[in-house]
């Protein structure tokens, strides 16, 4: 397999298109429907099933595809550490998932400016995504750290954390809901409170449900909970005046004069996780110096 025949191989399985794959290559289609023609005769199997306009992975492209993916993933990693070979400080990018519903600067901005006088060869990229995608991608290495809301009980046996902060909650409502315009706790009793439940949480008892019972019984409120399926469903079911939602201080929506936030009094911890027994020196690093960020001055 030659770069040109991979290249256009990933080109056509991102875009499902050999058209659109040659604009991205900057290349004629002619010439990417030759190599992939040429890449299938030499596997002796058909990479991509062509419907009309559309082009679609066989069985057999998408195990090349896995593959090429990885290999590209472990290709980057081994570039870094060779290059990081000829500096003497650090030198590599370190990929940040979390919660796709926060405002990343409560955490990134400190941790961006820590690194670059300290280590200005380590890049840091953030990526937002649902927090049932954490673990797997720190599993197929699409991330390297996560930092998570919530306990870090039910962590995979393979997943390392440490608590990091931890964080003021409340509740999230429409303006108009909250009432008064201080709004209160109680004011919110009358309508549902919205959680977030997976099917694990419902068959181990939804973490969700447990710290938002206890907070609203301190209050002599019995809770009518309606289920979300996530957290920015659940905003947006807030918008409509569904409920109320149980949030952390670090969520973006706080900040829309759309919503009013109403805090409970109560925190909730924020975690650090990765994948264990990690020999990268620089991911150690990093996940040293990220715990003395937040044991600083958060």
């Amino acid at each position: 397999m030659t770069d040109s025949q991979r290249n256009c191989f990933m080109a056509v399985a991102e875009h499902s298109s050999f058209s659109k794959a040659a604009e991205a290559l900057y290349v004629s289609q002619p010439a990417v429907s030759k190599n992939i023609s040429t890449l299938e005769a030499e596997l002796e199997i058909d990479l991509f099933d062509r419907q009309g306009k559309y082009v679609l992975l066989t069985k057999a492209g998408e195990i090349l595809l896995s593959f090429l993916t990885e290999y590209n993933r472990e290709y980057d990693a081994m570039i870094k550490r060779i290059r990081s070979l000829g500096h003497s400080t650090p030198y590599g990018t370190i990929r940040i998932g979390c919660g796709i519903t926060w405002n990343a600067a409560h955490f990134y901005t400190r941790l961006a400016r820590h690194f670059a006088i300290h280590f200005p060869g380590i890049q840091l990229e953030v990526e937002g995504m649902e927090p049932e995608g954490f673990f797997p991608a720190l599993r197929r290495k699409e991330v390297d750290i996560v930092i998570m809301y919530g306990h870090d009980t039910d962590k995979p046996h393979e997943i390392e954390s440490c608590h990091l902060i931890d964080l003021g909650t409340g509740f999230l409502c429409s303006s108009a809901l909250s009432g008064s315009e201080e709004g209160s706790i109680e004011s919110l009793g009358r309508h549902p409170f919205l959680i977030v439940e997976t099917p694990t949480d419902r068959r181990n008892g939804s973490t969700y449900r447990q710290v938002v019972s206890s907070i609203l019984e301190k209050k002599g409120i019995t809770p009518e909970f309606a289920v979300c399926r996530s957290i920015p469903s659940g905003i947006v079911d807030v918008s409509c005046g569904k409920g109320s939602l149980f949030v952390d201080d670090w969520t973006s929506a706080i900040s829309n004069s759309e919503f009013r936030y109403i805090p409970s009094g109560e925190t909730s911890p924020v975690c650090l996780a990765w994948v264990q027994n990690s020999t990268d020196p620089l991911l150690k690093l990093v996940i040293d110096e990220t715990k003395k960020v937040f044991e600083g001055n958060y």
